[in-house]
């Protein structure tokens, strides 16, 4: 049976066993805790950069809806310039010799107006490409923000 000296040495080196124990521990949760909060600035700065791509996402989607509004006044444009060509035709042989002038602005224009309606549409397509490509875009940055989201509410459980 171990002296009363020696169990009072012993219970002293199971204490300071466990002293030790629990300053590595809290040493640990230390480290854990900066780790948390560095992570979650850097989360906090992931969700910034996602919003501001977010919005210029939705700027870029604005900007396209009024390219498609300007390529639909140039296709009004053309169509109305291939009418003028058509009466300037209609004009010059009605007046005969006299219309030659009409017939040759005629036979310039409508090939202009032709253009004009084929780079229109060739703009409208590029503008629908791009639409597409915006809106993969916006799906992705939701997806990222999700990502986010769920990696800062770990940390906060973490943290807490």
């Amino acid at each position: 049976m171990p002296t009363k000296g020696e169990q009072v040495t012993r219970t002293y080196a199971d204490v300071r066993e466990v002293v030790g124990q629990v300053l590595g521990h809290a040493l640990h949760i230390g480290d854990v805790e900066t780790r948390c909060s560095d992570l979650r600035t850097q989360t906090d700065a992931g969700r910034a950069v996602v919003d501001r791509s977010v919005a210029a996402i939705e700027g870029i989607v604005r900007r396209t809806d009024e390219m498609g509004e300007a390529v639909a006044m140039i296709e009004a444009i053309a169509f109305q310039t291939n009418l003028l060509a058509v009466n300037a035709s209609v004009e010059s042989a009605r007046a005969g010799e006299a219309g030659k002038a009409f017939a040759i602005v005629a036979d310039e224009v409508r090939p202009l107006a032709e253009r004009s309606r084929q780079s229109a549409g060739q703009v409208r397509q590029l503008i629908a490409g791009a639409g597409e490509q915006v809106k993969a875009g916006v799906i992705e940055s939701a997806a990222v923000q999700q990502v986010l989201d769920g990696l800062s509410r770990q940390v906060s459980d973490l943290a807490a």
